[in-house]
């Protein structure tokens, strides 16, 4: 080895092997060497340069700045960017080489193609930013709830206690289960609870547990190693439990779990840890646990349908959500909110009047919160003008209230609920013929029902 060392072509070969660019000029600039890889760089014969300065390279276009003459000039190393005719960027580090007098006697300059690597940055910029405005969107979807409940929208004492439970449980680790009809909130409010606690920078991972089929729960809840099953996928996938690690778990439905899940989950609720289908490894999370249900569990205990340890390890705390019907005072802010709301959404004005609002307070509401945002939802749509009068309510809103109100006598009554068919006729057919035909009367009545009820302006 030591002999071929002496030799010139050791060096060389070693040199003209460099994937980098290395070149070698005289104390006046000019070149006097120069590898294969120049002409990669610049797209000449390394012979055209031999003998010029590396400034012919920027005056004849090759490229857009060279370090040499800052060395010469400097005698210190100079490192920048550069351009060149072929496409490709590079960086360049000129470091002079001095005698004892320190004159320079040629300068060695290193080069680099970088043009991946700003490639690769520029990639990674743009997954940066996308990683940006990702979260961005998940941030925005997870404030934009159907119904985002806040204390000033609810009158009601019940509410108001409720909200006061929230503020005390939402800091803890305790499980807790919502319990309330279908329509009451039960989602907003677990997530409520997730805002207000210190995990709300985490994940809030939603299983519906009606909605996944029996034999699919154990994987779709704890997830699956390699091979675990025909039809899984290769490398596995990671269950909703383990995707709401640092975050909230919540369980809607809790009462449709089967019976040989129950016992799974209350291990894992009890542990924070499972074992993937398929695996045997012991997998930890650290998450918090909210259920709800629309279904009695103590009475589904009593009929062995689901367990009861499991129903008192998940009722640590238990929040009941009163039906509207039983909260009428938070009926007047709810209607407020969701006119907002959707006035927003469509760039249109909306208010009500006073009496509309007086039957809204009057309805049964059997659908709860959910009913009266989708009835609110198809106003402010439907409706045209700006104001939402009682006769764009429902018939079904019209005869609830009958009953209820004595300050309305029979006819106007009568007259309520016959200007609410009328004009759901008339909007459908816009045809005094149609609507006479449609209520089996004769067309000189229609066109006065109109007159009366729709458009008083009609030609007969």
């Amino acid at each position: 080895m030591k002999n071929i060392a002496h030799h010139d072509c050791f060096y060389k070969r070693i040199l003209e092997t460099s994937h980098d660019e290395i070149w070698v000029s005289d104390h006046e600039g000019k070149t006097i060497y120069c590898n294969k890889a120049f002409e990669r760089n610049y797209g000449m014969k390394r012979e055209e340069i031999m003998g010029k300065t590396a400034m012919y390279l920027v005056e004849n276009g090759y490229s857009d700045q060279t370090p040499i003459t800052e060395v010469l000039k400097s005698k210190k190393p100079c490192t920048l960017p550069q351009k060149t005719v072929t496409g490709i960027n590079l960086m360049i580090t000129a470091t002079p080489v001095v005698n004892r007098q320190g004159d320079i006697e040629f300068v060695v300059a290193n080069t680099r193609d970088i043009t991946e690597l700003e490639q690769l940055k520029r990639d990674m910029t743009t997954q940066t930013d996308q990683l940006d405005r990702y979260k961005q969107e998940i941030d925005v979807i997870r404030k934009q709830n159907v119904f985002q409940p806040s204390l000033h929208q609810f009158k009601s004492h019940t509410m108001t206690r409720l909200y006061e439970t929230i503020e005390r449980i939402a800091a803890t680790m305790a499980t807790v289960m919502i319990q309330g009809e279908s329509g009451t909130g039960k989602t907003e409010i677990a997530k409520l609870i997730h805002q207000r606690s210190h995990r709300v920078e985490g994940p809030f991972i939603t299983i519906n547990c009606s909605a996944i089929p029996n034999e699919l729960f154990e994987s779709e809840f704890f997830g699956y190693e390699s091979g675990a099953f025909t039809g899984a996928k290769a490398k596995g996938k990671k269950g909703l439990v383990e995707l709401a690690d640092k975050g909230t778990l919540f369980l809607d439905e809790i009462g449709e779990i089967p019976i040989l899940m129950q016992s799974k989950l209350l291990q894992f609720i009890q542990e924070q840890s499972f074992t993937k289908v398929g695996g045997d490894k012991l997998c930890s999370v650290d998450t918090r646990i909210i259920v709800a249900t629309n279904r009695n569990l103590l009475e589904r205990v009593h009929e062995k349908l689901f367990r009861e340890d499991l129903y008192y390890r998940l009722s640590v705390v238990s929040v009941e959500l009163p039906p509207l019907r039983e909260r009428r005072e938070d009926i007047d802010s709810l209607v407020q909110y969701f006119l907002n709301k959707y006035a927003s959404d469509y760039s249109v004005e909306k208010k009500m009047t006073a009496n509309a609002l007086k039957h809204l307070k009057h309805h049964t509401w059997q659908g709860n919160i959910r009913e009266l945002q989708n009835l609110i939802h198809n106003l402010v749509l439907m409706t045209t003008g700006t104001v939402i009068q009682v006769s764009d309510l429902p018939p079904s809103m019209l005869v609830d209230i009958a009953p209820k109100m004595d300050d309305i006598d029979l006819d106007h009554i009568v007259s309520l609920y016959e200007g609410a068919i009328v004009k759901a006729c008339y909007d459908a057919s816009k045809s005094s013929y149609k609507l006479a035909k449609a209520l089996n009367i004769s067309q000189s009545r229609a066109i006065r029902l109109i007159k009366k009820y729709v458009k008083p302006t009609i030609e007969d």
